[in-house]
């Protein structure tokens, strides 16, 4: 079996502490919006995010991001298992106080690549994070 077929599990940024992992019910919402195509999970699910980060994340914080998935023009697990060493980065980059949303954010999108595995779960995945950045901007995403 080669490496790229084994389901890979993408690790939290060192430092995450256990209170800041995704609860059961969020990764159970990833998964029915990924695998499940459900979009009023992830209409309802994106929204709450897209509130959640707008405190905190900029507009171009969150776009770097969704501007590397748009630039896939098919699924490509190599390039989907790339997008977190970026992730890691932005997390990375941040003050102590502010690393928790940031940790957060890095889960649900982790979480949501894990979930891919065929280009129409690539495809609910891209718009999921599309939906992220909409609301995150609905609800005053700062610059």
């Amino acid at each position: 079996m080669s490496a790229l077929s084994k389901k890979t599990t993408l690790q939290t940024p060192k430092g995450s502490e256990d209170k800041d992992k995704l609860s059961q019910q969020e990764k159970e919402d990833i998964k029915k919006i990924i695998k499940e195509q459900n979009a009023k999970i992830l209409k309802e699910f994106a929204n709450k995010l897209g509130k959640k980060y707008s405190r905190d994340i900029s507009t171009s914080q969150i776009r770097n991001v969704l501007d590397r998935i748009q630039r896939m023009k098919k699924y490509n697990p190599n390039e989907l298992l790339l997008l977190e060493p970026l992730l890691a980065y932005v997390v990375g980059k941040q003050h102590k106080n502010k690393r928790p949303i940031f940790d957060h954010f890095y889960q649900v999108v982790s979480e949501a690549i894990n979930q891919v595995e065929k280009e129409e779960h690539f495809d609910y995945f891209r718009r999921f994070i599309e939906a992220i950045v909409a609301y995150h901007r609905y609800h005053g995403g700062k610059e």
